[in-house]
C-alpha cells in the first residue's frame, strides 16, 4: 500500500513504469485524496507567471495505470499500526501487509489566530490549488498601486520566494511580508525585497488585507493519534532504512517521515532523493 501520492511515491511508480521487473510481486495499491498532485518546486514559478498551473501537475491515475498499481482515491483519516489497517473517510477500511506513508503536510495555520478575521482573506499556501485560486482571484489588482496590500504571513525561504513570486506577477500592487523579526533576515535578501518595493513589518497587519500563509508546516491530526513514534514536530521516526522505527513493515518519506539520527528539514528537495532508496528497500522487502 502506498499511503499519499507525495513526490516519493510519484518517483518509485515512475521507476516501475520505465522497468517493470523491478516493480514487487503482488497487487499494490496507491491511495490518495485527489487524482493529482502539484510539483512544489515549480509552484512559486506558477506564481510568477512562468508556467501554466497545469504544467506542474502530475497525472497519479495514470502514472499509476502505466506501473501496474491500483489507484484509490480517498481521504486518508487513520491507520491502525498493530492490526495493519488503513482508515479512510466515507469508505471501508483497506487491509494492508506493507505500507509506505508519502502523505506530507498542511500549513501550520490556526486561523483562529487572526483577530476578526474574515476566513476567505486569509488562506493557507497548502493545498497549494485552492492558494493558487485566492492569487489568481486577487489578479484584479495587479496593477493598482492603491489597491488593498497583499500581505505574506511568514519570513522563511517560502514566504520570501512567493513574495518575489508575486512581485513579478503584480508589478504595482502593494506587496507586505509579514516576518518574525528582521534581525533573521539575510542582508542581501532584505535589500531585494526593499528594491522591488516589498513592506517589511514586523507588527500583524490588518486582518481586512488579503493574507497568504507560509507559516511552515505540521503534521496531520490523525499521525499524531495514530501511536506511531513522532518528534516534536509530529513527523514519524524512521530508521535509515526509511522503516518506521518498532514497525519494519511500516515506511515514512517526506515531510511525514524524518530519519531519527539524521533530522533533515521537511523539503520537496529531500522527499525526491529518498525515492530511490524507497524503491529498492520496498523491492528487497
Amino acid at each position: 500500500m502506498l499511503a499519499g501520492g507525495g513526490h516519493t511515491h510519484a518517483l518509485v511508480m515512475h521507476r516501475w513504469a520505465m522497468n517493470p521487473k523491478l516493480k514487487p510481486a503482488g497487487m499494490i495499491t496507491l491511495v490518495n485524496n485527489s487524482s493529482t498532485t502539484t510539483y512544489s518546486g515549480m509552484y512559486p514559478g506558477v506564481v510568477a507567471g512562468k508556467y501554466n498551473i497545469e504544467e506542474i501537475l502530475i497525472d497519479l491515475r495514470n502514472l499509476a495505470s502505466k506501473a501496474g498499481v491500483s489507484f484509490v482515491m480517498a481521504e486518508i483519516e487513520g491507520i491502525d499500526p498493530e492490526n495493519k489497517k488503513l482508515f479512510l473517510t466515507g469508505r471501508p477500511e483497506i487491509k494492508y501487509s506493507l505500507l509506505s506513508l508519502n502523505i506530507g503536510t498542511k500549513t501550520n495555520f490556526n486561523s483562529k489566530s487572526l483577530i476578526r478575521s474574515d476566513k476567505d482573506l486569509a488562506v493557507p499556501i497548502k493545498p497549494f490549488l485552492k492558494s493558487y485560486k485566492f492569487i489568481v482571484d486577487q489578479d484584479i489588482h495587479k496593477d493598482d498601486p492603491f489597491a488593498k496590500p497583499f500581505v505574506i504571513v511568514g519570513g522563511g525561504f517560502a514566504g520570501i520566494e512567493i513574495a518575489f513570486s508575486l512581485r513579478k506577477r503584480w508589478p504595482k500592487r502593494p506587496i507586505v511580508l509579514k516576518i518574525k523579526s528582521r534581525k533573521k533576515l539575510r542582508k542581501k535578501i532584505f535589500k531585494y525585497l526593499k528594491d522591488l518595493n516589498i513592506d517589511i513589518t514586523e507588527k500583524d497587519p490588518s486582518v481586512l488585507y488579503p493574507t497568504l500563509i507560509c507559516t511552515g508546516n505540521k503534521s496531520f491530526k490523525w499521525i499524531k493519534n495514530s501511536c506511531l513514534p513522532i518528534n516534536k514536530d509530529g513527523r514519524v521516526l524512521t530508521k535509515k532504512t526509511l522503516q518506521v522505527i518498532n514497525y519494519p513493515e511500516l515506511f515514512a518519506v517526506g515531510d511525514c517521515g524524518i530519519i531519527k539520527d539524521y533530522p533533515r528539514p521537511s523539503s520537496g528537495v529531500w522527499a525526491v532523493r529518498s525515492a530511490k532508496p524507497l524503491a529498492r528497500n520496498l523491492e528487497r522487502m
